[in-house]
């Protein structure tokens, strides 16, 4: 097992906003310190709710914490997601957008 686990996941919302979620789970056996999570995302494509860096302090042995993005498209976007054969796809798009 490594020390330090990254998860990352979403949510399409009712509004068709993305909440975009990057969990880290420290499983060493010190805590880790001024953890801050900075998102990258395509500013073509998506318009970001709030800071693109998000502090989460100090994280604690065996505790995961989670930095939460929301997500608005500009356009819309295609997302593809394997749950099982075959995939599947969904679009969203932004307010404004057919």
């Amino acid at each position: 097992m490594t020390e330090l686990e990254l998860k990352r996941g979403y949510e399409v919302l009712p509004d068709n906003n993305v909440r975009f979620g990057i969990r880290i789970i420290n499983n060493s056996d010190y805590a880790i310190s001024d953890v801050k999570v900075i998102l990258d995302y395509n500013e073509s494509l998506f318009m970001l709710e709030g800071s693109e860096i998000q502090k989460l302090g100090t994280i604690p042995p065996a505790v995961p914490r989670t930095a939460k993005f929301v997500l608005k498209p500009l356009g819309c976007i295609h997302i593809k997601k394997r749950l099982q054969q075959p995939y599947v796809t969904k679009t969203i798009c932004g307010s404004g957008t057919p």
